[in-house]
């Protein structure tokens, strides 16, 4: 797991999550508000090794909220700004 970026960065609505995989493997996306308390997962997705892009519907309140994504024994978070 590599490369994982977000865009739009702010958004009104929707992100994506853009990440690379080193070879076809699962993966699972988090994103949890600024105390910590998880506002979406994923479940096991299927991925494909090099690049793969998940969207997000952010159905949330406006505020920093911070991503993760996972698949086997890699991890890589950052914020993502809800306007």
């Amino acid at each position: 797991l590599f490369n994982t970026f977000v865009y739009p960065n702010p958004s009104k609505d929707a992100f994506h999550i853009g990440f690379s995989l080193y070879k076809d493997q699962e993966y699972t996306v988090q994103v949890m508000d600024i105390s910590g308390r998880i506002v979406f997962e994923s479940g096991k997705m299927k991925g494909d090794k090099g690049a793969n892009d998940f969207s997000w519907d952010a159905l949330v309140n406006s505020g920093i909220y911070i991503y993760s994504v996972r698949s086997e024994g890699f991890q890589s978070s950052g914020r993502l700004v809800k306007q």
